[in-house]
């Protein structure tokens, strides 16, 4: 995400809308760092006069597709998931837009560096967006995981990029799997029309699980594995905490612990045989473990969200306290992580 952080002074400037996020957007974050109110409140009004200047933008044709305006709504998007603290759909709101303005551009305009590195900032609230609204993903299709495997960053080695792409690729077809898991989890078993979906959905799942298997082989050989350390804060409940490489493979490792509960939990409620219970403990408490080294920083709470969400879900009622605490703390930079906001994907 940094990548394209580092490319706004570049564009300040093009566009009203875009200019007006940029300030609303770093407004903000030097007022919470600084604890200057008289800047929160500054951005506040900024973000108004975004909103004005993107609404004019997007009924401008020849403006409303361009990189400035993508950007000015993936930083919007991203102002509502750190401010927002009255509305805990604010977020859905914007992630709704953002992937209608990401689907309308087409996979043919992600073709420079600052919509390549948006993008693949972005598609994480487009796929999380697809699961609580209870839709398919449209990133899962061939057409679009072969854009983003093509666009290769040139800071990333072309091996690890390639596995990165691999993950999403399988990432998207996430929400897939949890829709049919709450669909059928409740279902009446013994009805054979409800039998004949479980099996179709058992099929998709098992699939997924040994292309997940063979991806972590591959990822496991480039990347560098976690490494076991003390918690610095020493926590009674997870002394033991895991340390990285880096926070991109901190990232990754959490992503795919998430998708790691998702499936086991599919199929324990697909009834599959196995030990999916323990599975899916061990996998949450990788991510617990995780926490201290990934939500480092003011965009760490974002980063490690969607992995603490999916914990959550499957979470006894130690861990889920323990989890809390922890959103808890988020919750002071990062408005989206209220505790309260945390309801299951379920009832979403």
């Amino acid at each position: 995400m940094s990548s394209w952080f580092e490319l706004l002074p570049s564009i300040y400037g093009q566009s009203r809308a875009l200019d007006a996020t940029i300030k609303s957007f770093a407004a903000h974050h030097f007022g919470r760092g600084f604890q200057n109110q008289e800047m929160v409140i500054y951005a506040r009004s900024a973000y108004g006069e975004a909103l004005h200047w993107l609404r004019k933008a997007l009924m401008n044709p020849s403006e409303s597709l361009s990189s400035n305006i993508f950007c000015a709504v993936v930083l919007l998007c991203m102002y509502e998931l750190f401010t927002d603290t009255e509305d805990p759909e604010s977020w859905m709101k914007h992630a709704k837009g953002l992937g209608q303005l990401v689907k309308a551009r087409g996979p043919q305009r992600y073709c420079n560096q600052l919509d390549i590195s948006l993008l693949k900032s972005a598609r994480g609230l487009i796929v999380m967006h697809s699961m609580f609204a209870g839709e398919d993903c449209f990133l899962a299709s061939d057409e679009w995981h072969h854009m983003m495997r093509q666009q290769h960053l040139a800071t990333l080695p072309l091996d690890y990029h390639n596995c990165i792409e691999d993950f999403f690729a399988y990432f998207t077809h996430s929400p897939r799997i949890v829709h049919n898991l709450y669909h059928l989890r409740e279902k009446n078993h013994s009805d054979p029309e409800v039998l004949q979906e479980i099996s179709q959905a058992l099929t998709q799942v098992l699939d997924m699980q040994n292309k997940m298997a063979s991806w972590y082989e591959k990822w496991s050989r480039i990347s560098s594995p976690p490494v076991e350390t003390r918690s610095t804060t020493g926590d009674p409940l997870y002394p033991i905490i895991l340390s990285y490489a880096d926070l991109l493979d901190a990232s990754i490792y959490c992503g795919y612990y998430a998708y790691m509960i998702i499936i086991h939990e599919a199929l324990r409620a697909f009834g599959y045989p196995g030990r999916q219970e323990t599975i899916v403990s061990y996998f949450r408490d990788q991510i617990c473990k995780s926490i201290e080294y990934t939500a480092f920083g003011v965009l760490g709470p974002y980063r490690i969200g969607f992995p603490v969400r999916v914990a959550i879900e499957t979470a006894d009622d130690v861990t889920r306290s323990w989890l809390l605490s922890r959103l808890q703390e988020f919750s002071k930079i990062y408005a989206a992580a209220k505790p309260e906001n945390y309801k299951p994907i379920a009832n979403a």
